[in-house]
């Protein structure tokens, strides 16, 4: 048998290295990524490689009234808990017991704790109750109980992963939803787009209801996933480098675009007023879909309490976001999830992905919209 020469000697065991290198690096966080990254080229270019392939994460971050945020602890850092490094960080705060005056507000506080650990978009958005799979998160201290933490969506953006951001504060007009647009509409019109969009129930829905209607017109059915709704008074988007203090004035709509050609997503809206069986039906509907890659997230948005005046009887009803959060876990039971609810009458944004129905609405009362995020 023929001796194998120096150069593919070499060549080997590069690769080898190269292997082992990759097998080691897929299990750190971005802070560890960040200081092998400096010990040499080899470990560099691993680096990159691994960040590349992270997309979007879920994580459960402490929330601020914990002794390390509390007290300034120097070796204290969000990229502890995060596997990339996040272009848009959206926390999930709540509930809490609000207080009105802005210097008080929890949303505020948060942003002003976390800001420094963050190199881009920031957004606090306050919901009645946030839930990781079916854990409820307290992100105040109070009558709820303990604070557990801050749940957060975390999302990368590199070569792979394009993130577009939108916002604006009050007193836009209706006209401004067309620059929203404009400034969320991807490059590549071949790939799917990936839309999130939040709102306050104060000034930002009338101009949110601007910008579903342009999205109807610029994106194409099944070309596009939705997801988010209207959140009370309580949103907060800042763009951290830019910025110096937290103050007024609040957010009155924000809105993302996730494209990639490792990126898939869909989403689905059932109302929560139907059935039992048929929430389920269309549940594995949404399941029987999916074509999940190596990470997979789930976004749930929708009424922490169903009601339906019209009906005597509420049987065979899912009535609640504990027990509307159960079925969905059940039947997608792999997939770590992010809920969030509010109050069921302020409306939640969504489409069915999957219908070839281009005429559907996209603002919903008493619905929950899903929408399922798979990278490789």
């Amino acid at each position: 048998m023929e001796k194998p020469s120096n150069k593919e000697e070499e060549i080997s065991a590069e690769f080898a290295l190269s292997d082992a290198l990759d097998n080691i690096c897929q299990y750190f966080k971005i802070r560890d990524l960040i200081n092998v990254s400096l010990v040499c080229k080899s470990w560099q270019e691993t680096a990159k490689r691994e960040i590349a392939k992270r997309g979007p994460e879920r994580v459960l971050i402490p929330h601020i009234y914990c002794s390390d945020i509390r007290n300034g602890n120097s070796s204290f850092h969000v990229y502890d808990f995060l596997s990339a490094e996040p272009y848009v960080a959206i926390l999930f705060v709540g509930p809490s017991l609000r207080e009105r005056n802005n210097e008080r507000i929890l949303e505020f506080k948060i942003l002003r704790a976390y800001k420094k650990y963050f190199p881009h978009h920031l957004i606090a958005v306050g919901v009645d109750e946030s839930m990781m799979d079916e854990e409820i998160i307290n992100s105040c201290p109070g009558m709820l109980g303990a604070p557990n933490g801050i749940l957060g969506l975390f999302l990368p953006k590199h070569r792979d992963l394009t993130i577009k951001v939108a916002s604006c504060i009050y007193n836009r007009s209706a006209s401004y939803a067309e620059k929203i647009i404009e400034d969320i509409s991807p490059d590549d019109k071949q790939l799917k787009s990936t839309l999130i969009i939040f709102c306050n129930s104060y000034q930002g829905y009338s101009l949110a209801t601007q910008v579903l209607k342009h999205i109807k017109k610029r994106f194409v059915q099944k070309m596009y996933t939705l997801w988010g709704g209207v959140f009370d008074d309580d949103l907060k988007a800042i763009d951290c480098p830019t910025v110096d203090s937290i103050d007024n004035p609040k957010t009155a709509i924000f809105a993302l675009s996730i494209t990639g050609s490792n990126l898939e997503s869909w989403s689905v809206v059932i109302d929560c007023r139907i059935k039992k069986q048929e929430v389920n039906e269309k549940l594995f509907y949404l399941r029987d879909n999916l074509r999940l890659r190596r990470r997979t997230i789930g976004l749930a948005c929708g009424p922490r309490y169903v009601e339906d005046l019209s009906k005597n009887s509420h049987e065979n009803m899912y009535l609640n976001s504990h027990e509307l959060m159960h079925v969905i876990k059940k039947i997608f039971s792999r997939i770590p999830f992010i809920s969030i609810f509010n109050y069921g009458y302020h409306s939640h944004f969504g489409v069915d992905s999957i219908s070839d129905d281009g005429k559907q609405e996209l603002a919903h009362q008493m619905a929950i919209s899903l929408m399922i995020l798979t990278y490789d």
